[in-house]
């Protein structure tokens, strides 16, 4: 079997502009930030950090599958176009 040297798929689809959040975001953030920093109750922090990292996990999990059903369906329809390139060719 032979060594495989070509990057994941994935590696080559990152573009280092997905790493910068637009302007609202920033401000929403900026808004967060500054809430958080003014908020004396232990409680309400508390239950806002569970409930950020419960959205954050949900989210992580939806990409994760959207990306599972993306790459299958790719590869199925390689794999497809593969298959009728095979029998064009032994035609």
């Amino acid at each position: 079997m032979g060594v495989v040297t070509a990057a994941p798929f994935f590696m080559n689809e990152l573009r280092a502009e997905w790493f910068n959040l637009p302007l609202e975001r920033e401000l929403t953030l900026h808004k967060i930030n500054q809430e958080v920093d003014e908020c004396n109750d232990i409680r309400t922090l508390r239950e806002s950090v569970k409930s950020l990292a419960y959205q954050n996990a949900r989210f992580q999990n939806m990409i994760g599958e959207m990306l599972k059903e993306n790459i299958t369906d790719q590869i199925s329809d390689f794999f497809e176009k593969v298959k009728i390139e095979e029998e064009d060719a032994s035609d």
